[in-house]
């Protein structure tokens, strides 16, 4: 008598996840599980209670986790959370870079406070916020509190499966008020509005409280670029040591999560970097690393942040079993460009803004309107002020060295002789017209893709080494945020089609090793093990892939936000099947119509860890309070509107320094229409 079984995947190219060379078999699912993978095993099975499906031909293997999205508050609008769940990814983990959702107060000033934090750091517009969250539970109640926030998560149901970060950010306000969250990061701040022991253990609580709810961890913010709509660094960026170990050891006392941070290892004060003092840079940067070791030594927590390390260093630090990783961009996070995009150079001009505020931004208009146009962008550029100044700085000749026009033939590796620059030179022509007939290119919708570099080959050849490493993961990706000025929420695809397939100026990874990266060591770095392979007991994520044709389109804007805001989309082909917990969620790219997936809760997979550390030792003295022992330099305070947009056109990590000046741009321009 035949076995009975819910879905038969047969005749596919398994490619499981654990790294083990490719073999044509079946895949056998019941329920949610998957209760069977191998050679010829389809062959015990009747005709499945639900599908069969021929994968001959096809790539079968498991679906993607994505470590770093920012799908906190865009989950409860777009359960399908785009472009991700249609582009193979199964699992989202939110709650990134010290910034989220909850806990939020239920007053204005609370709400506000979260917008004014999450919208502008990730630049998602604050009315979108306002009108997209689900702030009520079913039982009509407002959630407040992360567990309650939680709560409400579960009571959502999305095609990809959800797992949260308690933010940094929203513990502040949460214990201290929303008028006090920021004093501390403010330049001096640690110095002149100290943060006391009882409030530090206070927040620790609030943390202990969201692990236990089901939080996967904590994330904090210390990184120069993230601010809010003040021109205020995120709450908590300029904390204390003893404040983020102190919320790592209530973590680790909860039975443990992963502590995520964005991380600069410089910024010791909120003062420009040019006016820093090199050595208490240092001190500082040394000060961080010795946390970070305690932490991970003496609690037994995992810890990641973006980039950075070599992979030699970190290899070694895991063999002294310190749990610190590092998560690493696939493609260069890049803005894109076009007319009616948010920042580009022609946003300076006043004729153009006055089209896109009537509507009127066709291409006939952008085609009779070309002269006037780039003039009044150089008109700008010559004018000593701060539009001028961020027009000048943005948009030189050097610049354009780093911007690439998306053809029909552009992959995301282009040669330097293909950039604006160096076309506009071939072509005799300026910069600015290149990229303005560019982008009046398919009826005025061109996009231009700036790859952070005039020499990109070199970004990819940094990334083959790091992905060496099995402690760096693909990561970054920043799906669900800075909406109106990239889009990277498919890199998880460029993992598998250009590094296993389409690299041509360089070594790639096997398909194998790709899947792995971005299936298995993703999801484990978490401790979610019930997902990333293809094994007998596993969860039932599988994407079956036709790889000879799986293709990431150009991306698009769109206008389907809650309020009819835009946001870059970007479609991919060559997704026959998504399948997640045994639910077919996606079939030629198109949704099925089902949302199997659920809120991931804390897996308690450190407990024993942790067990074997007991009991805890306290914070160390030495992390306690140590800014007020500083010399902290209060002059060229980045409050200053000119400091502040210098210090953004300087960061190293430009993507929510855009959005910033993006805003300032709009607010100062809109007053000129």
């Amino acid at each position: 008598m035949s076995n009975q079984c819910d879905i038969i995947v047969r005749n596919g190219t398994i490619v499981d996840g654990t790294g083990t060379k490719k073999y044509v078999g079946d895949v056998i699912i019941i329920g949610s599980k998957i209760v069977e993978v191998g050679r010829n095993v389809a062959s015990k099975y009747g005709v499945p209670n639900k599908y069969d499906i021929d994968a001959t031909g096809k790539i079968v293997c498991p679906g993607w986790t994505d470590v770093h999205t920012h799908y906190d508050a865009q989950a409860m609008w777009d359960p399908l959370c785009q472009p991700s769940g249609p582009a193979g990814v199964t699992t989202v983990i939110t709650g990134n870079c010290g910034v989220g959702c909850a806990p939020t107060r239920n007053t204005k000033k609370g709400r506000d406070f979260m917008v004014n934090t999450l919208g502008v750091i990730e630049d998602i517009p604050g009315d979108v916020l306002r009108q997209g969250i689900k702030w009520k539970l079913n039982n009509g109640k407002p959630w407040e509190s992360f567990p309650e926030y939680l709560q409400c998560m579960e009571e959502l149901n999305f095609a990809c499966d959800i797992g949260a970060l308690i933010p940094h950010s929203q513990i502040r306000p949460w214990v201290l008020g929303e008028d006090r969250a920021a004093l501390a990061d403010l330049p001096g701040g640690p110095f002149k509005t100290p943060i006391l022991e009882t409030e530090k253990k206070e927040m620790a609580a609030i943390v202990k409280e969201a692990i236990e709810a089901g939080a996967l961890g904590f994330s904090t913010n210390r990184f120069y670029g993230h601010r809010d709509g003040n021109n205020t660094l995120a709450a908590g960026t300029l904390a204390d040591v003893d404040e983020v170990v102190y919320m790592a050891k209530a973590m680790a006392e909860a039975g443990g999560g992963m502590l995520e941070m964005h991380n600069d290892f410089r910024s010791y004060d909120d003062i420009p970097e040019q006016a820093m003092d090199p050595k208490l840079r240092s001190e500082h940067a040394k000060r961080e690393n010795k946390w970070i070791h305690f932490v991970a030594r003496e609690y037994g927590l995992p810890i990641n942040w973006l980039g950075g390390v070599p992979p030699e260093v970190l290899n070694r630090w895991q063999m002294n079993d310190e749990l610190i990783y590092n998560q690493m961009l696939v493609r260069p996070q890049s803005m894109i460009l076009s007319f009616p995009s948010r920042f580009h150079p022609f946003t300076a001009s006043k004729t153009l803004r006055t089209m896109k505020s009537n509507n009127t931004l066709t291409y006939e208009n952008l085609v009779k309107s070309k002269t006037i146009i780039i003039e009044e962008v150089k008109n700008v550029m010559k004018q000593d002020t701060r539009v001028g100044k961020i027009i000048r700085e943005s948009w030189n000749d050097d610049n354009f060295a780093t911007y690439y026009p998306i053809t029909e033939t552009f992959d995301y590796e282009p040669a330097t002789e293909e950039s604006i620059l160096n076309r506009a030179r071939k072509a005799g022509t300026t910069c600015l017209e290149y990229a303005y007939d560019h982008m009046l290119t398919k009826n005025a919708s061109g996009v231009i893709w700036n790859g952070n570099s005039n020499n990109v080959t070199d970004f990819y050849e940094a990334r083959l080494k790091d992905f060496s490493s099995p402690y760096i993961v693909p990561g970054i990706s920043d799906a669900g945020a800075h909406l109106a000025i990239f889009q990277d929420g498919t890199t998880p695809t460029s993992m598998i089609s250009f590094w296993a397939r389409d690299r041509k100026k360089g070594h790639g990874f096997t398909l194998e090793y790709a899947v792995k990266k971005q299936a298995r060591d993703t999801a484990y770095m978490y401790g979610l093990t019930d997902r990333g392979t293809l094994e007998k007991g596993k969860k039932a994520d599988l994407n079956i892939i036709d790889f000879d044709h799986l293709r990431i389109h150009h991306p698009e804007l769109v206008h389907d936000l809650p309020t009819g805001a835009p946001r870059w989309s970007q479609k991919v082909t060559g997704y026959d099947f998504t399948i997640l917990s045994g639910e077919i969620t996606f079939e030629n790219g198109k949704h099925t119509g089902v949302l199997p997936g659920k809120l991931v809760k804390n897996p308690r997979h450190l407990k024993e860890r942790i067990a074997r550390r007991m009991p805890l030792p306290d914070v160390p003295d030495e992390f306690k309070g140590y800014r007020k022992n500083m010399r902290i330099d209060e002059n060229g305070s980045v409050n200053d509107m000119d400091t502040m947009l210098q210090a953004s056109l300087n960061a190293e990590s430009g993507i929510s320094n855009a959005s910033r000046i993006a805003n300032v741009l709009e607010e100062e321009q809109r007053s000129k229409l």
